[in-house]
């Protein structure tokens, strides 16, 4: 895993298994060399079980094809997260895109070229570094290796992370609704047990991608244990058809309604509570209940959902402005 420096630094150091799945190329961003057969080209050394990072099996044995990337991603390539319990249980990230034979640019017959990224020994939400899913949104792309320079034995790639970004109770009160209420999506589906699939419809790749990945890291920041092996195991990904896998859900844009804003407050409660407060305290034998550890299907609830008992009825002077 996550080998991190013991050093009093503001950068967190980690390494990191990578596998390469395509064909090799004569030259930087030129054709695929003649004779390339697809296949995996590039593993760190050590990654005996590569297999169980194979593009098909983290997308769940679906057949992929170009039309399945959304087209803000079609050049630089569909990202994946998946987590992942054969060989060593992690976290994998996938960039998947599909290139043209004859080179970048240039009309020809297409396949398949990706990049994989494992970071071992994740259990927990809690356990991946914060910071994470934007270092991979930025420097994980889908680039061929040249001929004659493949690999099994390459040294674990180094990811540097800076200082946690700040995110307390003000910086999440004054997050746009829309932004608000993507957040709100992802938090009930990571306590929900089977994967699925998240896709976008903007149009700037770049941005939406970082934005997303910035909403990942920020659920890193509960305390409560919270697996992502739980049922299906986490399955999340940007710039793919939502529609590849069952379960899949597609991320709203926009505010439904103007009454929408309205009930925001009190989903957001729970929300709040899972990222500031401090972890639920519940015996181990119910951990296995759920895929958040909890198991409130017999609790009571009031007319907003809340579980009586358990999420506070926010008082006025908790309230927060939701017009941005």
């Amino acid at each position: 895993m996550a080998k991190q420096s013991n050093r009093q630094t503001l950068t967190r150091r980690y390494e990191l298994d990578e596998m390469h799945h395509g064909k090799l190329v004569a030259e930087s961003d030129g054709p695929v060399h003649p004779g390339a057969d697809y296949r995996r080209t590039y593993k760190t050394r050590g990654l005996d079980w590569s297999d169980a990072l194979m593009p098909r099996n983290l997308i769940g044995d679906v057949s992929l094809s170009r039309v399945h990337v959304e087209q803000g991603w079609k050049q630089r390539g569909a990202l994946v997260f998946r987590a992942v319990s054969v060989g060593g249980r992690g976290i994998a990230a996938m960039r998947t895109r599909y290139r043209s034979e004859a080179g970048d640019g240039v009309p020809g017959r297409d396949y398949q070229q990706t990049t994989v990224v494992f970071l071992r020994n994740i259990e927990y939400w809690s356990d991946i570094p914060d910071g994470f899913f934007g270092w991979c949104a930025k420097n994980l792309m889908a680039e061929p290796d040249l001929f004659g320079q493949e690999t099994d034995t390459a040294p674990l790639r180094r990811m540097e992370l800076g200082a946690r970004a700040k995110r307390d109770e003000d910086w999440l009160y004054t997050l746009p609704p829309r932004r608000l209420l993507r957040l709100n999506q992802l938090f009930k589906f990571i306590g929900r047990s089977g994967a699925g699939v998240f896709g976008s419809v903007e149009a700037d790749a770049a941005e939406c991608e970082a934005e997303f990945a910035d909403d990942l890291d920020t659920l890193t920041r509960t305390r409560d244990r919270i697996s992502i092996h739980a049922g299906n195991g986490l399955a999340v990904s940007v710039g793919l058809d939502p529609s590849l896998m069952p379960k899949s859900i597609r991320l709203t844009e926009t505010l439904r309604d103007e009454g929408h804003a309205g009930s925001l407050s009190a989903e957001t409660s729970a929300l709040r509570r899972y990222l500031f407060e401090e972890p639920n305290t519940i015996q181990p034998a119910e951990a296995s209940k759920s895929a958040t550890g909890m198991d409130f299907s017999s609790r009571k609830r009031d007319s907003l959902g809340r579980i009586i008992g358990y999420e506070p009825i926010n008082m006025p002077w908790r309230q927060h402005s939701w017009q941005h």
